[in-house]
């Protein structure tokens, strides 16, 4: 038989991505039409897009909090990392995506829970500067969806490492400690639905 079969238990608790394609991919000479099925072993324990947990984030976004920092690399396979965070109503947030190098573009976006609303997004910190920053007064008490991608998402082409941290400003963070005495955001253009992206 020629069908694909793919039989694994996942790690974690995390979004995951399927590529159905052909034997050889952009090379290959076979075509015609397929039928794509997932299931479960167990169907009663498998979390939903729906499912919360007690903060209100979704299970299948990863949590993080003030004062937390996350490691991660951007490439091809892995072109996002989404993260929910709770906030309060009129905390002042301060988010950075820090490249490793110069090999990375970074691209920060921080969202509603359904991807439908841009809260805040930046592209580069300053000119000459690929990191990303957001300063961003949080409207109202709840769960948010922070997303660390690259420039063009899932068309980009830079790839690296990257440290993720986000800080609340109780009053730390002076303006010239937020933005080094010349901030001047570079925001980046959502030109397609997020949610086809992410």
């Amino acid at each position: 038989t020629t069908d694909a079969q793919i039989i694994i238990e996942l790690p974690e608790t995390s979004v995951y991505v399927i590529h159905a394609t052909r034997y050889d991919r952009e090379n290959g000479s076979t075509q015609g039409t397929f039928e794509l099925k997932l299931s479960t072993d167990d169907n009663s324990s498998r979390p939903t897009p729906r499912a919360e947990r007690a903060d209100g984030c979704p299970v299948l976004y990863q949590p993080i909090s003030y004062g937390e920092t996350f490691d991660g690399t951007i490439d091809d396979e892995n072109y996002f990392y989404s993260f929910c965070f709770v906030g309060s109503g009129g905390e002042e947030v301060v988010i950075d995506a820090i490249a490793a190098d110069d090999s990375l573009d970074t691209l920060l976006l921080l969202t509603d829970l359904r991807i439908e609303d841009v809260l805040a997004e930046n592209d580069d910190v300053r000119l000459g500067n690929r990191d990303s920053r957001i300063v961003f007064t949080l409207p109202e008490t709840g769960p948010y969806l922070l997303t660390v991608s690259r420039y063009d998402l899932e068309d980009g082409t830079t790839e690296g490492d990257f440290t993720l941290t986000i800080e609340v400003n109780d009053g730390t963070f002076s303006e010239e400690d937020l933005f080094d005495g010349n901030y001047e955001p570079a925001p980046y253009e959502c030109n397609r639905p997020l949610i086809r992206q992410l």
